[in-house]
């Protein structure tokens, strides 16, 4: 079978956005960026009340697909919303507080068409409000299954890059932790996810960021175990008391 030159392929970009007017800008600006240049940005605005929506329209790229909310919906319809408007061969994701490196689209889809990958996820820095580097230290798995999806989110939703033949069946609930579940669904299709050990993004954390919760965030994969999944309640204890270490062991490694 012969591949498609790369820039032939096109990669959907999936951007919901609410209240960011402080970073969208250089989440856009990083995707303008990138040296593979066939991809569509579609941003799903959700009723943004402060100038987030301004700022897209300045934007005359005709690659920039704007969409309009007519109510707030949340984080994972908008997803689900972008997901359903994508045309590309391949689907990404960027939250619109999180930024790119100029090569992340042209590296990870040479991977995945070189190995004919169907879900990947790449490295990544982890920043603050004033982008600075705060977390440098991030070890991901080469690979994972839905057993070891099951231990604990290795995948930054940011870093995700699927073949858009699947797409089908990545859906965003509306629940804590919507892409952790979507992962662990959507691996149960693709069997595998690949790691590409290389930081190509950067994950914005800031004082309202969700994961910074971290009894919230407890809660919230717990439910997925026992509820979402229906893994009954010695497996959901089980993974749980898993993932509770490794949360342990990563606090603990970051304040070192």
């Amino acid at each position: 079978m012969i591949k498609k030159i790369s820039n032939d392929v096109k990669i959907s970009i999936i951007m919901p956005l609410y209240n960011a007017e402080k970073y969208v800008s250089r989440s856009i600006q990083s995707v303008l960026d990138q040296t593979h240049i066939n991809f569509e940005l579609i941003i799903i605005n959700d009723c943004s009340t402060d100038n987030s929506l301004e700022i897209v329209k300045s934007y005359t790229d005709e690659r920039i697909i704007l969409l309009n909310n007519v109510s707030n919906l949340g984080v994972a319809k908008s997803r689900n919303i972008g997901l359903k408007k994508a045309t590309g061969d391949f689907i990404s994701f960027l939250d619109s507080d999180d930024e790119w490196k100029k090569s992340k689209l042209a590296k990870q889809l040479e991977i995945m068409q070189e190995n004919e990958y169907l879900f990947t996820y790449t490295n990544y820095d982890v920043i603050d409000s004033d982008n600075n580097i705060v977390d440098s230290n991030i070890k991901i798995p080469k690979c994972l299954t839905f057993k070891k999806l099951l231990q604990g989110n290795s995948i930054g939703c940011l870093t995700v890059m699927v073949d858009a033949k699947y797409k089908q069946h990545i859906n965003f609930k509306q629940i804590g932790h919507e892409d952790y579940l979507a992962w662990l669904e959507l691996i149960e299709v693709t069997k595998i996810a690949y790691g590409i050990n290389e930081k190509l993004a950067f994950y914005r954390v800031h004082s309202s960021s969700l994961s910074k919760n971290k009894i919230k965030a407890a809660k919230w994969t717990y439910n997925i175990y026992k509820n979402e999944l229906k893994l009954g309640l010695l497996k959901s204890i089980y993974y749980f008391i898993i993932y509770g270490l490794k949360s342990v062991f990563k606090t603990v490694r970051r304040k070192k």
